[in-house]
């Protein structure tokens, strides 16, 4: 009978199976690509940007702003909705326009109320608005947000197409904000 001899190891030399690491790699990875569910896309709009070209300035007639007293550009497609918020992030006041629309919390009947001011400004022919800059204080929560964004998107231009260009504009913090120097 003969005896093989086994090679010994010398100390410290350690041999590592590569095809059991990689096999167990294709194993994770297959379980992760089969049980990936991405989350829903919220807040998705569709945006539609002007055709790429020269531009060409447009005339602007400046308002000031209920809510800073700051002047600021106004085109006039656009219509302005001015959400002011407490200290912690809820809805005091929406202003449209220059018009307080709904005072206090943005609750149920606060949106219908916001909801039947902007259909009524939508429905008049004359009226040229075919977007709406939402301008928030960055406290704004994103609840609230939403809620503001859901009734803007809901709303009807006149010639029957569904409102999608829709835009925000941070507002300043009053307590940050500091009164230019004077020369």
């Amino acid at each position: 009978m003969s005896r093989r001899r086994r090679r010994r190891k010398p100390p410290g030399e350690v041999q590592i199976n590569l095809a059991a690491m990689l096999d167990m790699a294709f194993q994770l990875l297959a379980f992760f690509i089969m049980t990936f569910r991405p989350a829903p896309i919220e807040g998705h709009f569709q945006l539609r940007m002007p055709p790429p070209g020269q531009m060409v300035a447009a005339p602007m007639a400046v308002t000031t702003t209920p809510t800073e007293g700051v002047a600021a550009p106004s085109f006039v497609e656009t219509l302005d909705l001015f959400v002011k918020v407490d200290g912690t992030g809820q809805v005091t006041s929406i202003t449209v326009g220059q018009q307080e629309v709904v005072s206090g919390r943005l609750n149920e009947p606060a949106v219908q109320q916001l909801n039947a001011h902007l259909k009524g400004l939508f429905t008049i022919q004359a009226v040229p608005f075919d977007r709406i800059q939402v301008h928030a204080d960055r406290r704004l929560h994103y609840q609230e947000l939403m809620k503001v964004v859901d009734v803007c998107a809901r709303q009807t231009l006149p010639d029957g197409t569904q409102m999608r260009q829709i835009g925000f504009v941070e507002l300043l913090d009053p307590a940050s904000a500091t009164e230019p120097a004077s020369p």
